[in-house]
């Protein structure tokens, strides 16, 4: 099924096309409706000094009128704006978690909760000042003033000639200035973002954890990190707002109502003098001089919130441009066998290849185990089994089948993910669990909690199973979250387990009770382990050694440690002597 995702802001907007030219009319209609009234006073006042009292009510009767038609149309055309953008929001959200439900996990291991929760929440508002704002009081802003202009050059051009230069001059000092203190705000404004999204992370990461540090007193680094991230937000938001606030505050003292009305005065006297303006002209002049500015201070004002709304419509751009991961319309049914990477080369986006020409073997109902140093492509290649991305080049196949003949569903149901990133949601501990598979029984529940050795932890808490993970008294250490997550693991019952360093947030203590877990979990299944200490690894059945993205050495551990190549530097740099624990998975 072809998705058409939006590729452009006229392509986002597009559904609401009809609503938005009814604001903009309405906009239009009462911009003109305020013009009624400084006409209408001109025309009043000649009425009045020429001695006609009744036409003077009569006009100032229409004058009222027209203020009280801008502001029922200005209130309509707002209030009209506010549904319309509500409306589309709600749209634009629910195309958003459909555009994400198709995305490749890959994307969600790149993407912090903090970023998703950003695109989510606040660049979907952003895009409310877009709507409901900026195309209300855009059209109105540019309108009013060009019909002031035609209104004033058609009384008298001479004088409005001299009004319309000084506004100009000072919009035209202004935007010069801008100019030049908007150097580089493109990277400014990639900073600003980078800063907020930055904050947002540090601000969740704090409300989860705040309950856990405290109790085991690691609130320094914890606060450590949301006080940087808050003084990178703060300085990036002060350069931020320095980059244009100056030349603002400048315009708007420039040509506000008091300078206006001098400028007025001083060009109607002259144009009197000269012979080119009736004084009773004069009261336009100056009604125009106030209206004019004012509409344009308020466009300016917008020129930010068109900048946020702008960048924000431009990362949700950018997330519909996102990939979606493919699955055959005739998946075929999984089979349990051996796991093959074929000439298998990956590279993340805009980046150089992470994995180069992967040629192995992971056989069925057996350990493998990924060693090597940081950022040598053992979470990537783990990752690709489970279909986080799709590979650039090669084949993967489980049981002689690619699997891109898979459907997502079989695919996830038959692979047990265990990483280091440990996932609960604010929900029971039951349903934490029961999430690898919603219709298990309580008893399949509670066996799968004492497998993972949590069971006797979970019933300490308040309400056991039922107690609410995020609730204030509900306090669970990182080794603990972990056997939850394993228990999910043990509930799935996969065929294939998949292990990135999942005892890297426990201590000692956890660590054990998690290392019997895992050896418990990964009997008689197809297990992929990526492991830092090399004494958990020292059983399995192959362990492949990755340097630079590529597998330079594979074997048994006793293959291995006999040949003078990395795995044996390594494990002479563990000081495998000194008596740790041997694991057993």
């Amino acid at each position: 099924m072809n998705h058409n995702y939006p590729k452009s802001f006229k392509d986002l907007i597009s559904p609401i096309k009809k609503e938005i030219f009814i604001t903009i009319l309405l906009s239009a209609l009462g911009a003109m409706s305020l013009l009624i009234s400084p006409i209408a006073v001109t025309i009043s006042v000649n009425k009045y000094l020429n001695g006609s009292v009744d036409s003077f009510l009569y006009w100032i009767i229409i004058a009222a009128l027209g203020l009280v038609f801008k502001q029922i149309l200005h209130t309509i055309s707002v209030g009209y704006a506010h549904v319309v953008e509500a409306k589309f929001r709600y749209q634009l959200r629910k195309d958003f978690s459909d555009k994400l439900s198709r995305l490749p996990l890959g994307f969600f291991s790149e993407n912090t909760s903090g970023t998703i929760r950003k695109l989510i929440s606040e660049d979907t508002i952003n895009i409310h000042t877009i709507i409901a704002h900026m195309i209300s009081d855009l059209t109105s802003g540019i309108l009013l003033p060009i019909l002031c202009i035609i209104v004033m050059l058609i009384v008298e051009w001479h004088t409005a000639i001299i009004i319309i230069l000084f506004t100009f001059l000072i919009l035209v000092i202004g935007m010069i200035w801008t100019s030049i203190n908007s150097r580089g705000i493109e990277e400014i404004n990639e900073r600003y973002e980078k800063a907020q999204r930055d904050m947002s992370h540090a601000s969740i990461e704090m409300i989860d954890g705040i309950k856990e540090v405290k109790n085991f007193g690691l609130t320094d680094s914890l606060f450590k990190r949301f006080d940087n991230a808050l003084k990178r937000f703060i300085q990036t938001s002060y350069e931020w707002l320095n980059s244009t606030s100056k030349p603002m505050a400048f315009i708007m003292a420039a040509i506000q109502p008091t300078i206006m009305l001098l400028v007025s005065i001083s060009a109607c006297i002259f144009s009197i003098k000269n012979s080119w303006l009736s004084p009773e002209y004069t009261i336009l002049f100056l009604l125009m001089a106030i209206t004019l500015p004012s509409s344009l201070i308020n466009t300016m004002q917008l020129s930010n919130f068109i900048r946020i709304g702008r960048h924000s419509v431009n990362v949700l751009l950018d997330l519909y441009s996102e990939s979606d991961q493919k699955f055959v319309e005739n998946p075929k049914e999984f089979a349990i066998g051996d796991i093959e990477f074929k000439n298998v080369s990956f590279e993340y986006e805009d980046e150089n290849e992470v994995l180069k020409n992967i040629d192995c073997k992971i056989e069925s109902g057996k350990i493998t185990a990924l060693v090597g140093p940081s950022g040598s492509g053992k979470t990537t290649m783990i990752r690709l089994i489970a279909r986080f991305w799709d590979i650039n080049k090669g084949e993967i196949t489980i049981g002689g089948i690619n699997v891109k003949d898979f459907s997502e569903r079989e695919m996830l149901s038959n692979i047990a993910l265990v990483f280091q990133d440990i996932a609960l949601i604010n929900a029971s501990i039951y349903e934490n669990i029961a999430l690898s598979k919603p219709n298990a029984t309580k008893a399949e529940i509670i066996a799968a909690a004492k497998s993972a050795y949590i069971h006797d932890r979970i019933m300490q808490l308040p309400n056991g199973y039922d107690s609410i993970y995020g609730d204030e008294n509900i306090i669970l250490s990182g080794g603990e979250k972990q056997r939850v997550t394993i228990a999910r693991a043990f509930l799935a019952d996969a065929p294939i387990v998949l292990l990135d360093e999942a005892t890297a947030q426990a201590d000692a203590e956890s660590e054990f009770e998690i290392q019997k877990a895992l050896s418990k979990l990964s009997k008689d299944k197809t297990v992929v382990i990526i492991a830092h200490r090399l004494t958990s690894v020292v059983n399995a059945d192959q362990i492949l050694v990755f340097e630079n993205g590529k597998i330079i050495e594979r074997g048994s551990h006793n293959q291995l440690i006999n040949k003078e190549g990395l795995y044996q530097k390594m494990w002479k740099a563990q000081n495998i002597d000194r008596g740790e624990y041997n694991g057993t998975i």
